[in-house]
């Protein structure tokens, strides 16, 4: 048997052409394709927003976004995200 919090954590990556940016093929309408960097883990951002799975994250700094290198976790300047949700 698998383990169930990595099951839980399946990520797709980010795929964009010239003017969009999509997750599991559907688009994310707030990302801006220009500068949309994926970074990982579900993770994902441009210069103004970041993103989990595709949802953008509420008040995240794009500037200083960044993902641990195990993947749940990530960093900005003033919050600690777990899985997307600011801890």
């Amino acid at each position: 048997m698998g383990n169930k919090q990595s099951s839980r954590h399946t990520c797709i990556p980010y795929t964009k052409d010239t003017f969009n940016v999509y997750y599991n093929n559907k688009k994310v309408e707030e990302a801006t394709a220009m500068t949309f960097e994926d970074l990982g883990n579900c993770y994902g951002k441009d210069v103004f927003d970041v993103f989990y799975k595709g949802v953008m994250i509420p008040n995240a700094d794009a500037e200083t976004f960044r993902v641990d290198s195990g993947g749940l976790y990530a960093y900005d300047a003033l919050n600690t995200y777990y899985m997307g949700k600011k801890v």
